[in-house]
């Protein structure tokens, strides 16, 4: 069972940072086979389509690289909500991660290297958010 309703989420789309590399279809479908075959996700990724998968790929290149010119976390208040609906788990999280900084390392990208840390914050910051939600 695939999660449409992350991988379709809609977000904000207009966003003033210029992508200056993008990730490649190698790399996506690298990034895709990883998520179906990691046990942790029990299948969940398994028919979710590769043009999803890459859309949500993007969606966390591009926050890094915001984090990493505007020294701020892009706004993604709907992926949140979402993956507190969907329960993400925080060793999903870390797995997810951990997978996209393995499989869609862009060499270009001068900020690359602090895109781990950054991953460390957005990873508390979505825990954070279903931590609060839980409390109300």
């Amino acid at each position: 069972m695939g999660q449409r309703g992350f991988c379709s989420a809609k977000t904000n789309d207009t966003c003033d940072n210029q992508m200056p590399h993008s990730l490649q279809q190698d790399q996506l479908q690298k990034f895709h086979e990883g998520l179906q075959a990691h046990p942790i996700f029990e299948g969940r990724f398994d028919s979710v389509p590769l043009d999803r998968i890459a859309a949500m790929a993007n969606k966390i290149y591009e926050i890094l690289y915001y984090k990493a010119t505007k020294n701020k976390i892009m706004r993604f208040e709907k992926v949140l909500i979402l993956h507190t609906i969907m329960n993400i788990t925080e060793g999903e999280i870390d797995a997810m991660f951990a997978l996209f900084f393995k499989e869609c390392r862009v060499v270009e990208d001068e900020f690359w290297d602090n895109y781990e840390d950054y991953l460390t914050e957005l990873k508390d910051v979505m825990m954070d958010v279903r931590t609060t939600r839980k409390k109300i």
